[in-house]
């Protein structure tokens, strides 16, 4: 599992917990990234989808200015 963290231009930081997968968007289509490609992928920053356990979570790309993804030790 892993934590993601976004962080805006305005200095906003928004933290998500526990997320197995991730959805971006690809110029021919929808791209899902889970499991340690999470860690190597070329992940834009723009609107994406996150899938845990426990729920989805969709962020926005507006003035994203950096992601912090650290993996979860089991």
């Amino acid at each position: 599992m892993f934590d993601f963290r976004f962080i805006y231009l305005n200095d906003n930081a928004y933290g998500v917990s526990d997320i197995t997968k991730i959805t971006i968007q690809e110029a021919d289509g929808l791209k899902d990234i889970s499991g340690d490609d999470i860690l190597t992928a070329n992940i834009p920053l723009q609107t994406m989808y996150l899938h845990s356990d426990n729920g989805n979570y969709t962020v926005l790309g507006d003035n994203l200015m950096a992601i912090e993804i650290t993996k979860r030790e089991t």
